[in-house]
């Protein structure tokens, strides 16, 4: 992460007030300091897999609020599958 993003990091905040059904996240890549919001209204364990996608689209540089209706299904897939690695990685799966 430190070359992508130097020593300063990420912002992640957190929001309320809109139903997790509108937003559940949203990521801006903006350099140097790019940020994520994750909805406060969403459940915990879905914030974390939030925290994850977004922070995938920062390094892929396609961040912003996505359309739900209108979306790039390849990245938000791509991104989905990063979380979902990242959080339930395979190998874990697979042990006995």
């Amino acid at each position: 992460m430190e070359k992508c993003f130097g020593k300063k990091g990420v912002l992640v905040f957190q929001f309320t007030g809109i139903s997790h059904k509108e937003i559940r996240g949203y990521a801006i890549s903006n350099h140097p300091l790019p940020v994520i919001g994750i909805n406060t209204g969403d459940k915990p364990k879905s914030r974390n897999f939030s925290i994850f996608h977004e922070l995938t689209h920062i390094i892929l540089g396609t961040g912003g609020v996505c359309d739900m209706n209108d979306r790039n299904v390849k990245i938000e897939r791509f991104c989905d599958e990063v979380a979902a690695n990242f959080l339930v990685p395979p190998s874990a799966l697979l042990k006995n």
